[in-house]
């Protein structure tokens, strides 16, 4: 069977006659003849190795935007992740600026109330003697 066309040949038909069947790559007469008479024909064995190469370098790039596509979503999942911990850190800061706020406003007070009763001893000292 040729290896361009889909003619089938027996061994001894052909000119000259074979006595098995080629190893590899064969071409009929014909097909050999047709690509004879073409002046600017691809050899096939040169075509075949640009399918070949043309074949590995589209496996290859799939190969390659498989890899990115799940590198692009393992980013995506990173980021994700970080937002979340964005907004955790993000409340936990406010509740200790909160906290921090009503901590102050109680010293304020506490401090003022301190003058207060200061104030108020140093005037009943000052009243008893």
């Amino acid at each position: 069977m040729c290896d361009t066309c889909s003619r089938v040949y027996h061994l001894d038909c052909l000119d000259p006659p074979l006595k098995t069947i080629p190893k590899g790559m064969w071409i009929c007469p014909r097909c050999q003849d047709q690509m004879l008479k073409k002046e600017e024909a691809i050899p096939w064995p040169g075509t075949l190795a640009i399918v070949h190469s043309y074949i590995a370098y589209k496996a290859a790039k799939e190969e390659e935007k498989q890899k990115l596509l799940k590198w692009s979503s393992d980013l995506k999942q990173e980021r994700e992740q970080l937002e979340q911990k964005v907004k955790q850190l993000s409340s936990s800061i406010s509740k200790c600026m909160e906290m921090k706020n009503t901590i102050l406003a109680r010293q304020k007070e506490m401090h003022s109330s301190l003058e207060k009763s200061c104030t108020a001893n140093c005037n009943q000292g000052e009243e008893t003697k």
